[in-house]
């Protein structure tokens, strides 16, 4: 705990992908809560997991946060009804897309409820073109990373927890029930892809304590984990 602390210190959430959570949406549908389901809730979710499984940091805005603006790590934001902006959110919005942020809104063809799976595959599509300049990825070659990043206000520090699978426990009262969910499987070849000003000059598994070479990859630098057999936490320093 004092190790995994120690490196978030004054660090913040990196969110390249927002997803804007509409409570403004939702209400709008009053007691049809299927309808809220299906076509609110559903969207918000499933963009939000397309990013986990991107690989890429996502986060959430609220009503609130988006009327006061875009944070500014993001570069793409997603709205599940783009009708239901109030004026504050849509100047927001505005100038979000002048700074050069992409905005994607929610095609009624993407069916989250019905087939999740499409949903995925066709809003993936629609940010290939953008996942090139994403600061930082996390992919394995065999299972699938869940990631969630921090940043340096330098940016030059990055904090990465990642995680096979959040199905290995059923809580119930508090007690753990064991065999509920099979454990999750383990993580192989994880790369922790990353953008940095400046070269590496330090990468490691802070759990372990295990130091990780990097190496570039194009405009990138890369860090390799062999194995990840329930969560790591990696930490990346530049000069």
């Amino acid at each position: 705990g004092e190790r995994l602390s120690e490196k978030l210190k004054g660090t913040h959430p990196l969110r390249w992908l927002v997803v804007h959570v509409s409570e403004r949406a939702r209400d709008a549908r009053g007691a049809d809560i299927a309808r809220a389901c299906r076509e609110v809730i559903a969207p918000e979710i499933g963009a939000f997991v397309t990013g986990l499984h991107l690989g890429v940091p996502v986060g959430i805005v609220t009503d609130s946060d988006l009327a006061a603006g875009v944070p500014g790590s993001a570069k793409v934001l997603f709205l599940p009804e783009p009708a239901a902006l109030n004026d504050d959110q849509r100047a927001a919005v505005a100038r979000f897309r002048q700074q050069g942020g992409t905005v994607v809104n929610q095609d009624r063809r993407w069916d989250w409820s019905g087939d999740p799976a499409a949903a995925e595959r066709a809003l993936g599509a629609r940010l290939e073109d953008v996942l090139g300049a994403v600061p930082l990825r996390v992919i394995a070659r065999s299972g699938r990373p869940f990631a969630a990043a921090h940043a340096s206000a330098d940016g030059k520090r990055l904090v990465i927890g990642l995680t096979s699978a959040f199905s290995g426990l059923h809580l119930n009262s508090g007690q753990v029930v064991p065999g509920a969910v099979p454990a999750p499987e383990a993580l192989t070849g994880v790369d922790v892809s990353c953008r940095l000003a400046g070269p590496i000059t330090r990468a490691e598994e802070v759990v372990s304590g295990t130091v990780l070479n990097a190496r570039r990859h194009g405009d990138a630098c890369v860090v390799t984990l062999p194995m990840v057999r329930s969560f790591a936490f990696i930490a990346i320093q530049t000069d």
